[in-house]
């Protein structure tokens, strides 16, 4: 899994459950806050880089709109560790490098939106 930002651990327990039945699942984060109490360590996971984001705010919406930036670091970890499913959660710079390795390695990409 490719997800460019977990600030707060809403999936611990659906990673918990899911690595149940794949022990090999990682879930790669440019940023994260950490394990909810009582999941510590009951999936893998893995930071890669740091997620940057730019806040572009129009005065007329109430929520603003993020700009998140992930490091491109993770195409060479794709390439190390050489997965055959790729999920990826939004469309981001990770969700272009996922397609982009999709293409040079014939892997399957599901590309989620939250």
């Amino acid at each position: 899994w490719l997800i460019s930002t977990l600030p707060n651990p809403y999936y611990d327990h659906f990673f918990h459950e899911l690595s149940k039945f794949y022990p090999n699942l990682v879930v790669y984060v440019g940023k994260w806050a950490g394990f909810r109490k009582g999941f510590e360590g009951s999936y893998n996971i893995k930071v890669i880089g740091n997620t940057k984001s730019i806040i572009l705010h129009d005065k007329k919406q109430v929520y603003p709109f993020e700009l998140l930036i992930p490091s491109p670091k993770i195409f060479f970890e794709l390439i190390k560790q050489k997965p055959e499913v790729i999920f990826v959660v939004g469309f981001n710079l990770w969700a272009l490098l996922s397609v982009f390795y999709k293409r040079l390695f014939k892997v399957k990409v599901v590309i989620f939106l939250l």
